[in-house]
């Protein structure tokens, strides 16, 4: 079950994508990151044509996946997703407030 984390104010992707990842290097946890498509085709012409529609973040720690992280293609973003599978709620906590140290101004 994934939970919304609002950012509290819009930031560029690369923004979050940097402080999702610096986060987790800070408190030990490997990351990797997979964008995902959205394929369409359209008749006529019968094309397919691809549409980048979210991007998932895994985070190890001892390797095993911990918590996923989704962000979404927008410029700016104000949210992105959570979801917690092996962890504890002290250590989403702990990231999230990591996450937030990277985020200040």
């Amino acid at each position: 079950m994934s939970t919304r984390v609002d950012v509290g104010k819009r930031v560029s992707r690369a923004t979050l994508e940097k402080a999702l990842g610096t986060a987790a290097e800070k408190l030990g946890w490997k990351i990797d990151s997979k964008k995902e498509y959205e394929k369409k085709y359209t008749l006529g012409s019968v094309r397919e044509t691809q549409r980048h529609s979210w991007t998932d973040f895994n985070l190890k720690k001892r390797f095993f996946n911990r918590m996923q992280v989704t962000t979404f293609p927008q410029t700016t973003i104000d949210y992105f997703l959570i979801s917690p599978y092996a962890t504890s709620k002290k250590d989403v906590e702990e990231y999230l407030s990591a996450v937030s140290d990277n985020l200040r101004d």
